[in-house]
């Protein structure tokens, strides 16, 4: 694994690609390439907001299938993701 100079997002950036996402703004695809780019390049010296790296994760997944068309997750799936972010205090 190498080290990458990328920008991490904030608590804020999170929020709102979660809302995105619930809200239909942006597609699943579009939400899992945006946090896939984090989750893959980890850098184990970034010192995440333990919030942050869960939604990540979350959202990186959120063009699972389970099928050629059928979504493993959904619009409730999304709205628990944004509600338990919201919900969840700065931890490190």
């Amino acid at each position: 694994m190498e080290s990458s100079n990328l920008n991490y997002p904030s608590r804020s950036e999170v929020q709102k690609v979660l809302e995105d996402l619930y809200e239909g703004d942006i597609s699943r695809e579009d939400a899992a390439n945006w946090a896939g780019k984090f989750v893959n390049n980890d850098d184990p010296t970034y010192d995440y907001d333990d919030a942050i790296w869960d939604a990540l994760e979350l959202l990186s997944g959120a063009d699972f299938k389970t099928s050629a068309r059928t979504y493993f997750h959904d619009r409730v799936d999304f709205c628990a993701w944004l509600e338990d972010f919201k919900n969840t205090e700065v931890q490190k």
